[in-house]
């Protein structure tokens, strides 16, 4: 396996989200961390090419806002039912595409997006309810009503399709693994006192493996390895992230054939995986 350089994408602001729409787009969600405001800001750009289709978007709520899903290229969005507080109120479908905002509903509360239906939420007499609203118009596409029971069916048979993902594993020496990983991930982390858990994904002919350790300041720094199997030799060796103060996991995951690297809090790296 081999990793081309593709692009780089720095933003001023910490990347707090990454997510992936069905064109091949990524959208970066970034949250200014200096000033209590905390304010959120979107990002738009072509995976592939790291061509950036739009920058530093935002609503008119500014800091208590969140995604719930992307749908055929329709952001769906989130207020908070009060700040710091993590219930959802509020939706709001925006057109990444023509970049405007499509509806907004201020009664119901987001569940899930499938076949063409937004699926959404609000209290009754007799507990919660659903219905079902077109996902780009925002209008009842019945007048039907959904129990609880019918909308976790709905959810079951609605799974997103992780098939072009590869998210990693967490490393144990207790867990069933093949020995051949086991035996790499022992000898590349020996030396080091780690801190947290060490994450990795493994390929038919190489291992990409991430994990933190402490300094002989105190401070932590966190390591990305790529190793090729057969040869048993580092092919690529990067810093994620240097004197930290604390472990964060989920800083690679691979989608189809690119590696994303989340480096700095601020900046995403994406290889090519060639040959694997």
């Amino acid at each position: 396996m081999k990793l081309k350089k593709k692009y780089s994408y720095k933003n001023k602001n910490q990347i707090w989200r990454l997510h992936i729409t069905d064109s091949d787009k990524l959208l970066l969600e970034t949250r200014e961390t200096e000033t209590e405001r905390r304010e959120v800001f979107f990002n738009l750009i072509d995976i592939h090419s790291g061509k950036t289709i739009f920058a530093d978007v935002q609503f008119e709520e500014k800091s208590w806002i969140g995604v719930e899903a992307i749908y055929k290229d329709v952001l769906f969005l989130h207020h908070f039912a009060k700040p710091d507080m993590p219930g959802h109120k509020k939706i709001f479908a925006y057109d990444l595409a023509g970049q405007k905002l499509l509806w907004q509903n201020d009664e119901f509360v987001f569940q899930l997006v499938c076949d063409d239906k937004l699926y959404a939420a609000f209290p009754s007499m007799t507990g919660i309810k659903y219905i079902a609203l077109n996902y780009r118009t925002g209008e009842r596409v019945d007048e039907k009503i959904l129990s609880e029971e019918e909308m976790n069916k709905i959810a079951a048979e609605s799974e997103k399709d992780y098939s072009p993902y590869k998210f990693p594993e967490t490393y144990h020496p207790l867990y069933d693994i093949d020995e051949s990983v086991k035996s790499i991930i022992e000898e590349q982390t020996r030396n080091y006192e780690i801190v947290g858990n060490v994450e990795f994904i493994d390929f038919p002919d190489a291992l990409t493996m991430n994990f933190h350790f402490k300094k002989s300041n105190g401070k932590l720094k966190n390591l990305f390895l790529t190793i090729d199997k057969k040869k048993n030799k580092v092919i690529l060796k990067e810093t994620l992230n240097d004197d930290v103060n604390a472990y964060a996991p989920d800083s690679f995951f691979v989608y189809k054939n690119l590696l994303l690297l989340l480096k700095n809090r601020n900046e995403t790296a994406v290889k090519e995986i060639i040959g694997s």
